[in-house]
């Protein structure tokens, strides 16, 4: 009703820390019923015709400094906890987008690790929509590596970066073909809401 094409949740992060600012958009500390409610609450927004952005991957345990946070987890929890989450919501809806965070985890940032977009989140669990950061997680993350790893937007954007973009095309240091994958993500996305949305 109000031509917004994406909301960008449901948050999913798990109830960790009692002191982590964001646990009244999360639903619980428990993988299968967060990731059950989460997954159903991105079909009710597909449903309706507004997008849904699972949130954020992965381990968003705290809002204080959380662009400087580095959370370190062992291959154990991340697999039945901090990863399951997502994967029950997703065996549920697929949404639109998913947002990294902006926390490091075990030693680097999500939105630059290909491993974590490219091999867990498309390959594993076969996500074929848009991967986008957190607002302005370039502010710590190097822009050329979240591009390289396969984000498809950096929000929310801005000529500064773009001019960095640009220069690391032109001098192959981006492949034409990550910066194509990249794009179409977006164009997507946008050719999929475009018909709905108010002019």
């Amino acid at each position: 009703e109000n031509g917004i094409a994406i909301n960008l949740g449901p948050g999913m992060n798990l109830h960790r820390n009692i002191l982590c600012g964001r646990h009244p958009e999360y639903f619980s500390e428990d993988p299968l019923l967060a990731g059950i409610m989460a997954g159903y609450h991105a079909r009710g927004l597909e449903q309706a015709g507004t997008g849904s952005t699972y949130k954020h991957l992965f381990c968003n345990n705290s809002e204080t400094s959380r662009k400087g946070s580095h959370s370190i987890v062992s291959e154990r929890a991340l697999r039945e906890l901090y990863f399951r989450v997502f994967e029950i919501a997703l065996s549920v809806q697929t949404p639109s987008c998913v947002m990294t965070s902006y926390n490091a985890l075990n030693g680097i940032y999500p939105a630059e690790s290909a491993e974590i977009l490219q091999t867990l989140v498309r390959g594993e669990w076969g996500f074929e929509g848009l991967i986008m950061t957190d607002w302005c997680s370039y502010d710590t993350i190097d822009p050329v590596e979240i591009a390289k790893a396969g984000t498809g937007w950096l929000t929310e954007g801005g000529g500064r970066y773009v001019r960095i973009l640009q220069k690391a095309a032109k001098t192959g240091e981006i492949p034409a073909e990550i910066l194509q994958d990249n794009a179409r993500q977006v164009l997507r996305l946008v050719l999929r809401f475009a018909k709905g949305m108010k002019k």
